[in-house]
């Protein structure tokens, strides 16, 4: 046996372009399946709830979360500012749909205000009334959509929700959907992590 038959058949008996062989494939399926939920992604919104309250000045920021169903929302980032002097409150969205977002939107409404709250309502739309709530004991920011009972005519309003109850939260993040894709090794790690 030479030196060089010796390292030879060490090397053949390990297999070891086997091993690179599978380890080269396991990181391009990774890569694959990464590349996947990331083509997916969608424009996620960071903003986290705050409120705050000075004198006769009133500042809210957050993103309107479900509070009656877990269904997912499009994602809309809202600033309310309320000055007490001027009897008003004025809201600023911005709405977000796959990867756009929307020019915000800004609206000034009459509000009502008292000690512990301040209350104002957007009959603007078409469909639906909305009706907002700045509770002061419970730092919350709520607000009621209601479906009219005679919208606009020539609007789609039959299929929406005669309710919805939001409240002004955190952004946080939505992890993407991947149900639709075929992403097994991300698929088994997510089955894993939540047996813990």
């Amino acid at each position: 046996m030479t030196d060089e038959e010796g390292p030879k058949s060490w090397w053949h008996r390990r297999n070891w372009w086997k091993m690179g062989f599978f380890t080269a494939l396991i990181a391009f399926e990774i890569a694959r399946e990464i590349i996947v939920v990331q083509a997916d992604a969608q424009a996620q919104p960071n903003v986290n709830f705050n409120l705050f309250r000075y004198q006769d000045f009133t500042a809210a920021t957050g993103v309107w979360k479900r509070t009656d169903k877990n269904e997912k929302m499009t994602p809309t980032v809202i600033k309310i500012e309320c000055e007490q002097s001027r009897g008003s409150c004025t809201m600023v969205d911005t709405h977000m749909n796959e990867l756009w977002v929307f020019e915000p939107n800004i609206q000034t409404f009459d509000a009502r205000f008292t000690s512990d709250s301040i209350t104002f309502a957007d009959e603007s739309a078409a469909c639906v009334t909305l009706k907002f709530r700045v509770d002061f004991a419970m730092k919350k920011v709520n607000a009621i959509r209601e479906k009219k009972v005679n919208p606009d005519k020539g609007f789609p309003c039959d299929k929406m929700e005669d309710r919805l109850d939001l409240t002004l939260a955190d952004s946080g993040y939505d992890t993407p959907d991947i149900g639709e894709h075929f992403v097994p090794l991300i698929s088994g790690l997510l089955a894993v992590t939540k047996l813990f």
